[in-house]
């Protein structure tokens, strides 16, 4: 059984009447993880350095853990050994949002791995796997270490190959690296049940000039311990089902990239309108991104690859609605795909209303009728 220890000074244990009770167990494939030491951690920052943070006690069953925490948000850890491994588990919806409600929060742990460096051209290359088999057709994104959230595109996005492998021609620097395979069609949007979720378990990637670092990303599936498991049986009965308690197992809560005109109803700073094709006709389940200029006065394509939490999803009449947190100059683009240069036969559409494909949002303004049209993206001619 794991021993209470609480990082924080005595001073600042909170009260257990203000506390949410958090319950849950560590998993590998091969069933629950004994003796696994459970974190939870404020910020980003505290868990990198794993400093200031809680850890919980044992449960009554194997890989059983419990905590009491204050209201807010937290990155949720464990690691453990299984099968003589180290396995390591990272919550895929980490900051995971803790209320004084009861929470059931299983964790999937996945083998330990670090990165592997070595003289060569600059960057960070991979391979994505789940249950030992390689990962096709979903996509890889690169994110700064520090990040903390690893939402949306990151600094660059690429699409896994047919053998589950990626990679990313990137400068020196630190860099966490995440990879999703959606069951369904291909977007940016919340990861579903059974969807895959793959987060390099070294945290950390370190490119230093002249070298290059290879990773290998194992995945889970969201929400679906029965398939994540090599024997389901081994999941406790009394726990498969937990209510209105249950805390999702992992996946991506990109809460700005709500579907419709409603994703910026609490923003009084906004930019609307609808996007259709080239008859006019509505294009249902578009990207709409707003890309803060900043010093960059003029539009260039490879800003479509660059980070922004400015974006909605268009509803079934092609509308959307961005809420924006700060005035300035505005680029947008309209597509059915995100983070990467644009692919062949997709819908793809800049706002056209000027030479510069672009928005002013004013503080306090509501940009409506900001429309955009798209279009097939034509394929690369070949010449001999």
């Amino acid at each position: 059984m794991l021993l209470v220890a609480l990082f924080f000074l005595p001073l600042l244990i909170p009260s257990a009447a203000h506390c949410g009770p958090v319950e849950g167990i560590v998993f590998s494939s091969s069933g629950p993880v004994e003796n696994a030491i459970v974190e939870a951690y404020s910020d980003y920052s505290a868990f990198i350095s794993k400093t200031g943070g809680f850890r919980a006690v044992g449960g009554d069953k194997p890989g059983e853990y419990r905590l009491k925490l204050p209201a807010g948000s937290y990155y949720l850890t464990a690691s453990g050994y299984s099968g003589g491994l180290k396995h390591v588990a990272y919550h895929g919806a980490n900051p995971v949002t803790i209320s004084d409600a009861p929470a059931w929060i299983p964790l999937m742990a996945l083998p330990a791995t670090d990165a592997v460096c070595s003289d060569g051209r600059e960057g960070v290359s991979g391979h994505v796997t789940f249950k030992g088999n390689p990962v096709s057709g979903g996509r890889v994104s690169i994110y700064p270490a520090n990040d903390g959230y690893f939402r949306g595109m990151g600094l660059l996005t690429t699409t896994i190959d047919s053998r589950g492998n990626f990679r990313f021609d990137i400068g020196p620097g630190s860099y966490a690296v995440v990879a999703r395979r959606r069951n369904g069609k291909e977007q940016m949007k919340p990861l579903e049940k059974g969807d895959l979720y793959c987060r390099h378990t070294g945290n950390q990637v370190t490119v230093t000039t002249g070298q290059s670092c290879s990773v290998s990303i194992e995945c889970y599936p969201k929400d679906d311990l029965y398939a994540f498991l090599d024997d389901p049986s081994k999941l406790p009965p009394e726990r498969r089902v937990r209510g209105n308690s249950i805390v999702s197992t992992g996946g991506i809560r990109m809460r700005d990239f709500r579907r419709g005109p409603s994703d910026a109803a609490s923003h009084s700073l906004s930019i609307s309108g609808r996007v259709t094709d080239m008859r006019g006709q509505p294009v249902s389940g578009a990207f709409v991104t707003a890309y803060n200029a900043g010093r960059d006065r003029l539009f260039q394509m490879h800003i479509i690859r660059t980070k922004t939490p400015n974006m909605a999803i268009t509803d079934d009449d092609g509308r959307y609605r961005i809420g924006l947190s700060q005035p300035g100059m505005y680029y947008l683009v309209a597509r059915q795909k995100s983070g990467e240069a644009p692919d062949a036969g997709e819908m793809f559409g800049l706002y056209e209303g000027n030479a510069n494909h672009s928005v002013d949002a004013v503080e306090g303004s509501e940009l409506t009728g900001i429309d955009i049209r798209t279009a097939p993206v034509m394929p690369a001619v070949k010449t001999p």
